[in-house]
C-alpha cells in the first residue's frame, strides 16, 4: 500500500503556513510519489514473475527473443524467465518452477535413453516455450517425447453426460474443464 508523501511534515511548523512553501509542497510531494512509484516497481522488476512491459521488451532484446502478436505479458515473462532459468541444470525441476508442480510428469528410463515429458493442460500456453526449453538442456543422445497431459475418462468422470454433451470430442480431449 503506497502512502502518499508529505514533506510539510519534514519541516518546521511556521514555514508550513506559508503560502509560498505551501506551494513548494505541493509540487514536489507529487515528485516524491512518482519517485516511490517507481522504487516500488524496480524491486518488483528483480522477479520475472512481475516485470513490467518495459521490461520485458529489454530482456527480449537482449536475450534475441520473438514476441508473438498475441503474446500475453505472462507468456512474455514465462519466455524471459525459461531463458534466465536455463542457467539450471535440473531439468525436471526447472519445469515444475515453470509450469507449475502437479503441471509436469515425468517418465526417464536412463538404461534406455528415454524421457517422457507431459505438461498439464493449465500450462497449454507454455508448451512451446517449455519445449525449447528441454530441447536446450537434454543431452542429444536421449530420446524425447514431449507433448501435453490430456484430459482421460478420470478426469471427465466428474461432470454428467448432459454437461459434457455440449462440448465437441477435441474439446474434451485437450481444453481444461471447470
Amino acid at each position: 500500500m503506497q502512502m502518499p508523501f508529505d514533506l510539510s511534515r519534514h519541516v518546521p511548523e511556521f514555514l508550513t503556513d506559508i503560502r509560498e512553501f505551501k506551494a513548494i509542497f505541493e509540487s514536489e510531494n507529487t515528485e516524491f510519489d512518482r519517485i516511490e512509484l517507481l522504487r516500488r516497481q524496480a524491486i518488483a522488476n528483480r522477479f520475472y514473475d512481475e516485470i513490467d512491459k518495459e521490461t520485458c521488451e529489454r530482456y527480449e532484446k537482449i536475450l534475441n527473443l520473438d514476441v508473438g502478436s498475441n503474446d500475453t505479458l505472462d507468456d512474455r515473462r514465462f519466455r524471459i524467465k525459461s531463458m534466465m532459468c536455463m542457467i539450471n541444470h535440473y531439468l525436471i525441476q526447472t519445469l515444475e518452477n515453470l509450469c507449475g508442480t502437479n503441471n509436469v510428469s515425468v517418465n526417464f528410463k536412463p538404461n534406455e535413453y528415454f524421457i517422457e515429458i507431459r505438461i498439464g493442460l493449465s500450462s497449454k500456453s507454455k508448451f512451446v516455450e517449455a519445449r525449447k526449453l528441454v530441447k536446450r538442456m537434454l543431452p542429444c543422445n536421449m530420446f524425447l517425447v514431449f507433448d501435453l497431459k490430456y484430459n482421460t475418462y478420470k478426469d471427465l468422470s466428474g461432470f454428467t453426460h448432459e454437461y459434457l454433451g455440449s462440448y465437441t470430442q477435441e474439446q474434451l480431449r485437450s481444453e481444461l474443464l471447470n
